[in-house]
This record gives structure tokens, C-alpha cells and sequence, in this order.
């Protein structure tokens, strides 16, 4: 399976029809899920090659990521199983503004363009949402929005779509929700 996986396209245009196209299925990672209740997901790091991250996420029933996006990462993400909703924002400095939300299901595969601000959420507790997550190049930051907070949390590449337990992840934060320059 990995094998498979380190053979993914370096280019973005041919990312998501890669993994579209992916034979792949829940019995196909099973013995690949991390599981994480104190977060929406565990995340499973299959490739970290230069230029390609490969990531499998096993998601906490009913759980949502926070908005976030990829640190300028172009990727694609295929629903293995389960349902999810996929909600699109744009950060306005007061607010973050849902401007699009779809149910997905298996098989299907999201494009995350580098300046996409999304949230996933499982749907079905019963059939638990598994994600496979592809991003040229790999994330070194990451931007995630803490609702709560209102504020804009530029984070380390390992942190994960939610706001960091550890402070020592958190490489800025910024009040309101705006997209943040290098």
C-alpha cells in the first residue's frame, strides 16, 4: 500500500484524478488507522517525501476539524468510508464567512486549492469517516482558524486541523480571522 502511495504524481493537476482513481478501500487500511479521541482525527503519516505528503485520517464519530488551511499546499482528499460534510470559508478580519457546504461520500475526492480556508465533519457515527489526504508539497505550517478564540493560529505541519494542546505549536497567533502573509 505505501509503495502505491509513493508512486502519487508530483504534479497538482494530476493529484486529485490520482486518487480518484486509487483502488482503495477501508480493508485496504486497516491495519493503517490511528485513532485519536482527544482530537477530530488521528492522523496516520504514510509518505513524507520531499515534495509529497501522504496522510491517512481516522476520524472521532461525529467530530469537525476547525477551518484551516493547507500553508499554501495545493492537495486533494478522498473519502475511503463514511460521509462527511465539507464547508468552504472566507476570512473577512471580523468574521469567518461559511460560503459553501456538500456531503460527500466514498469514492469522492475534494481539490484543496493552496488559498482554500475548509472544515470536514464526520456525519455518520455508525460507518466512521476515513480520509486519505495527498499535498504537494508537504505542509510545513498550516493556518487554523480558532472559532472560539477568534483568532488566526498559524501552526506547525503536524498539528492537525484543530487548535494545538501545545503551545509550542502555535508559530503565531493573530487576532480575528485573516489570512496571514509569510
Amino acid at each position: 500500500m505505501i509503495e502505491r502511495l509513493r508512486s502519487a504524481p508530483r504534479e497538482a493537476s494530476r493529484l486529485a484524478p490520482w486518487l480518484r482513481d486509487l483502488a482503495i478501500g477501508r480493508d485496504d487500511v486497516r491495519g493503517l488507522l490511528v485513532e485519536d479521541p482527544r482530537h477530530p482525527y488521528g492522523r496516520g503519516v504514510l509518505v513524507n517525501d520531499p515534495g509529497l505528503e501522504v496522510m491517512l485520517a481516522t476520524w472521532s464519530p461525529g467530530a469537525a476539524c476547525a477551518p484551516h488551511d493547507h500553508g499554501g499546499a495545493e492537495g486533494a482528499v478522498r473519502i475511503v468510508a463514511g460521509r462527511c460534510m465539507h464547508r468552504v470559508y472566507q476570512p473577512t478580519g471580523d468574521a469567518l464567512v461559511l460560503v459553501g457546504e456538500r456531503e460527500h461520500g466514498p469514492g469522492d475526492v475534494l481539490v484543496a486549492e493552496p488559498d482554500l480556508v475548509h472544515a470536514m465533519q464526520d456525519l455518520d457515527p455508525a460507518e466512521p469517516l476515513i480520509t486519505l489526504h495527498a499535498y504537494l508539497p508537504g505542509i510545513s505550517e498550516m493556518v487554523v482558524y480558532d472559532v472560539a478564540g477568534r483568532r488566526t493560529l498559524v501552526v506547525d505541519g503536524g498539528c492537525g486541523a484543530w487548535v494545538p494542546d501545545d503551545p509550542r505549536q502555535v508559530i503565531r497567533a493573530i487576532d480575528g480571522f485573516v489570512r496571514p502573509t509569510k
